[in-house]
């Protein structure tokens, strides 16, 4: 309920901000900072798993006509006093490397001329592997029962304690997409290698067939040579989008490590840029 009010609160705020003149008010004063905006999947479902495509080129033709855009290597070289930071700076970036970046958001990336940069999950790129907040989303989308309960999660729960024992309705597609921010929130709280267990019991309750579920494709190695040389740059995610933060010193090297060797010896560019799968804990 609070995410559904949170969002509905952005759509009436944010249109009068803007028409006000709040944000031309507040890029004025944007001296020496930048933004950076991190999308994850551009669709045409507008559903809730990601940034709906026509949302997406309303936002890149604003950024284009009131900021400037500019590769993250920029706002890195600003940071270690080695380059000037323009006003209004902005840079976008995308993680894990969904195919849809390329068949949606690099059309639009071109049509403004806006640099961007997309961290690659490697172990997922050119494979059918499925990421466990997809396979979520797909369960909670294709269910027909009417309801879930957070307390049959209670077992993964760190501390053994559920901390809402919150029912969740899923009768309306507003309502499901509210569950699906809801479920993932509480998933990312349990032990890293037993959220798939998760996923499987989630999948249980909700009575939803494995071949129903239609998770998106990722990208392959050529889409990512032709966006590598036409303005996007490309920066390491992981191997397995593992929590670093739930793995020994030695595993988070590899996960790092090889994720950017990968991305260099099939694009033959060096990588310099690193995102944490989760954020940095």
């Amino acid at each position: 309920m609070k995410t559904f009010i949170k969002g509905n609160l952005k759509k009436i705020i944010c249109p009068f901000l803007y028409y006000t003149g709040y944000f031309d008010h507040r890029l004025r004063k944007q001296k020496e900072k930048a933004i950076i905006l991190m999308y994850h999947r551009i669709h045409e479902k507008g559903d809730g798993a990601g940034v709906n495509k026509g949302a997406f080129e309303r936002q890149m033709e604003f950024i284009k006509r009131k900021m400037i855009p500019i590769p993250l290597t920029d706002i890195s070289a600003w940071l270690s006093k080695r380059k000037p930071l323009p006003p209004r700076a902005i840079a976008i970036t995308f993680d894990d490397g969904y195919e849809d970046n390329f068949a949606n958001a690099y059309p639009i990336l071109r049509k403004f001329d806006i640099p961007a940069t997309i961290f690659l999950t490697t172990g997922h790129i050119e494979t059918t592997k499925v990421f466990w907040w997809d396979k979520v989303n797909e369960i909670i989308r294709k269910t027909k029962k009417p309801f879930i309960h957070l307390k049959d999660f209670q077992d993964f729960i760190k501390d053994g304690y559920m901390h809402s024992a919150e029912s969740i309705r899923l009768n309306t597609m507003k309502e499901k997409i509210c569950a699906m921010k809801t479920v993932q929130e509480l998933f990312k709280t349990f032990e890293y290698n037993r959220v798939n267990e998760a996923v499987a019991l989630l999948q249980k309750i909700l009575d939803v067939e494995e071949r129903e579920i239609e998770c998106p494709p990722m990208l392959n190695w050529h889409q990512i040579r032709e966006m590598s040389n036409n303005g996007i740059d490309f920066g390491a995610h992981t191997v397995t989008h593992v929590n670093l933060s739930g793995v020994s010193s030695g595993q988070a090297e590899e996960e790092i490590n090889d994720s950017k060797k990968i991305i260099e010896e099939n694009i033959n560019k060096p990588v310099y840029g690193f995102a944490y799968p989760y954020g940095l804990e």
